[in-house]
């Protein structure tokens, strides 16, 4: 029997297949799931959608008197470039509180949150690894006591760590204090502990038998199985500190991030929104394009790595 002899006797079998009520329960409830699902997706889509809308709009269409809130795509009048033309042309960004270099602070901001990150990652992962393979004096009692950190609000520890950033560290308006306090965290070394825990023992016993130190068991050995929980974690540190406004608007004052940039992206007396609508489409493209990029190894690491026993 030929395959389009297959196929035309199956499509026969379909057709001829009664409707139970068990199939249109089935269809039904597919069906209410994908709706669910699409009205979600809309309305986490839509206030985007409405950023990248705003930004190409006409500054005189945004106005209350003046509104239109879905101006047609071919009505030139309405749509403009300007306000990408003004961040990015522009030397600075005339505030109240002085000049923001829009592409400096852009800048700055992929410093801060790539060398946090890093450290970050870095740190937490040794940190963990120590914790799930080595014995030493005193190890339960210090991580109940990093765990016990972790039910502290962060607002909380706002004052003290400005203080010891600032007085300690020399680190007030420089790189010092935006990436220090960031370097290590708490629920990070948690997270890499327990990953780290189901890593076979057999493992580093063989590779110390081979006369490998600690540092090279841990990059040659450790990070390699490890590489799902370090991806997971590492995008959510990234997308964290970029978008993070608190500290570096309170440890900063001429050197400015995105965010705090963003934040001052307003006329004396008036907020133009088309600027700050475009704005924050410059300042949501490396998020976006990260996650088009590492969604599928993002998935994995959730689902599989992170979840892991």
């Amino acid at each position: 029997m030929s395959q389009q002899q297959l196929r035309d006797t199956h499509t026969r079998i379909v057709q001829r297949a009664p409707i139970t009520g068990d199939t249109i329960k089935r269809w039904s409830g597919q069906s209410l799931i994908h709706i669910v699902l699409l009205v979600g997706a809309f309305v986490m889509l839509f206030p985007l959608f409405w950023m990248l809308l705003t930004s190409f709009k006409e500054q005189f269409y945004m106005e209350a008197a003046n509104l239109v809130w879905f101006p047609p795509p071919w009505e030139a009048r309405y749509w403009t470039t300007s306000h990408y033309a003004e961040l990015l042309m522009r030397a600075a960004v005339v505030t109240s509180g002085g000049t923001d270099n829009f592409l400096t602070a852009s800048i700055n901001s992929f410093i801060y949150s790539g060398v946090t990150t890093f450290g970050n990652v870095l740190f937490c992962a040794m940190a963990g690894y120590a914790f799930a393979k080595r014995r030493f004096r005193g190890s339960h009692v210090i991580l109940l006591a990093l765990l016990a950190t972790m039910m502290i609000p962060g607002i909380m520890v706002l004052l003290p760590n400005f203080v010891i950033t600032v007085f300690g560290l020399r680190g007030y308006n420089n790189f010092v204090g935006l990436i220090v306090p960031g370097l290590a965290s708490s629920f990070g070394v948690f997270l890499m502990r327990q990953y780290m825990l189901s890593i076979p023992d057999e493992l580093l016993d063989a590779a110390r038998v081979d006369g490998a130190g600690e540092l090279r068991t841990f990059f040659t050995i450790v990070l390699p199985l490890a590489t799902p929980i370090i991806a997971a974690y590492g995008v959510l540190q990234a997308l964290a500190y970029w978008n993070n406004l608190l500290w570096p608007l309170v440890i900063t004052k001429d050197l400015t991030v995105l965010q705090v940039a963003l934040l001052n992206l307003r006329e004396i007396g008036a907020q133009r929104l088309g600027p700050v609508m475009a704005g924050a489409m410059i300042s949501s493209a490396p998020v976006i394009l990260l996650f088009l990029a590492l969604r599928k190894q993002f998935v994995q690491a959730m689902t599989s790595g992170a979840l892991k026993g």
